[in-house]
């Protein structure tokens, strides 16, 4: 904790803000606070509000004292105390692993595996030595780390020495694991839990069927069963396996009135929510963007609702005055709808909201997909790489390609080594492909198929990959742009109704 400060006794929150803005002061506060408490207020966000501070009850949605609301505190605060165990549960359940890897884990940690010492502690008159070796106790931490079987399986699969370290400052497996899941990368955290799972898995057949495969194999055979689960999650089906659903697109609104598309993107490392917002008129054409951020750890409902409001304010000031705002975030509509009253830092928000909307009767509020909002969630991720606030009155390229009412999609071909590639055009059938248009691609395996002259029909051909457009910051993928011409034989505009039920084949690199 931060000590007291001599001469400052006196000094308010407000103090710690910058003059005349609703923002933390960054110097003062890393000045006078200890690292730990600067973390936890620039977690708190700064937002203007008429209302004075009241008291109010976290534990429940509407920051109102239920009885319901105490008594659930109270059971859950029992349990965790008493009964509860020590580790990070929530991140086993999180893994990129098959369900059933989870369920092992989970009764591995909680000792719930029936190994022969947990089976002779529940009162069964059976031997305690390890099933393989035949030399010590049988318990978790024996079977699946000091057990000779045990080692050599870590030793093929090149992970011993860290097995090893950890294993050395525990006294539990569930300690181990836990302190596992600090030490390595969640890849790594994988393949260890696949181990774990198949030295189990030849434990059970060394006890009821007295014949288990060596340590090389059991590994291998560990490793390749996540690589084909993997390979499986990844997998679409070819064309004629899978219905293609229309695509839920952006819509204009009603002639002369106007259409604002709002999210927001929450930067947990830098505890930072961003706002991107796009104002478009009744043909789609984009009349200005906008991006900002502020400071603050704050839960999802909380964010929307700030970007709402940062969305309303916005407008009014700009002084247009019919115009409809989509948001992503059903909560947020469900709120604004809902007539009773929420004490908490969200309903804060939704009153001003709502007095906005009051003043501006043509200002009206609509549920949107994610699909026909990712114009506003593009802007959103990268309104980390700009100044706050920033303003677009031309959009970038990378909301140009967001602005496309198609989009292509990647089928990942299984065989091996792959050789095809698959896409398919999914768009709104109101609108056709005219030459020179660009298509924007989204591409996950980052350019791995790039440079590749894809033909569709004897209509029309896709040139091949005309340049490449910045990714958002952080972004693992790309976004290419690639550009249609037609076929010298017909210079007649394809619509994308005919494209979409048809595939592009083309050799990958």
């Amino acid at each position: 904790m931060s000590p007291q400060v001599a001469g400052l006794e006196d000094m308010t929150v407000s103090d710690l803000f910058i003059p005349g803005l609703y923002e933390w002061d960054l110097n003062i506060i890393e000045e006078y606070f200890c690292e730990r408490d600067v973390n936890q207020i620039l977690r708190i966000p700064l937002y203007y509000s008429d209302e004075k501070d009241s008291i109010i009850w976290h534990h429940s949605k509407t920051g109102a004292y239920t009885v319901k609301s105490g008594y659930k505190l109270l059971v859950n605060s029992i349990i965790d105390e008493q009964l509860g165990t020590a580790g990070a549960w929530r991140k086993i359940w999180q893994m990129k692993v098959p369900s059933k890897i989870k369920f092992f884990l989970w009764r591995a940690c909680t000792n719930c595996l029936p190994t022969r010492s947990n089976l002779a502690h529940k009162g069964i008159n059976i031997t305690q030595v390890c099933v393989i070796c035949e030399n010590q106790l049988e318990n978790n931490f024996h079977m699946f780390l000091s057990c000779k079987f045990a080692i050599e399986c870590w030793r093929f699969s090149h992970y011993g020495a860290l097995v090893n370290r950890v294993a050395n400052t525990v006294e539990s497996f569930a300690s181990w694991f836990f302190k596992m899941m600090e030490e390595t990368t969640p890849s790594i955290l994988a393949k260890v839990s696949m181990v774990l799972w198949s030295i189990w898995k030849q434990r059970n057949s060394k006890l009821w069927k007295n014949h288990y495969t060596n340590a090389a194999a059991t590994v291998k055979n560990a490793l390749d069963f996540l690589d084909m689960w993997i390979d499986a999650r990844l997998y679409v089906p070819l064309q004629s396996e899978m219905t293609i659903s229309p695509c839920k697109l952006w819509h204009p609104p009603q002639s002369s009135t106007l259409k604002c598309n709002i999210d927001a993107a929450f930067f947990r490392d830098q505890k930072r929510v961003g706002i991107g917002m796009v104002l478009r008129d009744d043909i789609g054409h984009v009349l200005l963007c906008r991006t900002c951020w502020f400071l603050g750890d704050i839960d999802v409902l909380e964010g929307e609702s700030r970007g709402l409001l940062e969305g309303l304010q916005w407008v009014r000031s700009l002084g247009f005055f019919d115009v409809i705002f989509g948001v992503d975030a059903k909560g947020i509509v469900d709120v604004l709808n809902d007539s009773e009253e929420i004490w908490t830092e969200v309903g804060k928000i939704i009153r001003v909201s709502k007095t906005i909307l009051s003043s501006e009767p043509l200002y009206r509020v609509q549920y949107v997909s994610r699909q026909a909002n990712i114009v506003a969630h593009a802007l959103a991720r990268a309104s980390n790489s700009h100044a706050s606030p920033t303003i677009w009155v031309e959009p970038s390229d990378f909301v140009v390609a967001h602005l496309n009412y198609f989009m292509m999609v990647h089928f990942k071909d299984i065989s091996s080594p792959p050789s095809i590639q698959y896409l398919v055009i999914l768009g709104d059938e109101n609108h056709d492909i005219e030459r020179g248009t660009i298509l924007a691609v989204y591409d996950p395996l980052v350019g791995r198929y790039a440079k590749q002259l894809l033909k569709l029909t004897n209509r029309i051909y896709l040139k091949e990959w005309s340049r490449e457009i910045p990714p958002v910051k952080d972004s693992k993928s790309k976004m290419w742009a690639l550009e249609a011409t037609h076929h010298q034989q017909s210079d007649e505009p394809i619509s994308l109704l005919i494209l979409r039920r048809r595939t592009i084949k083309g050799k990958a690199t």
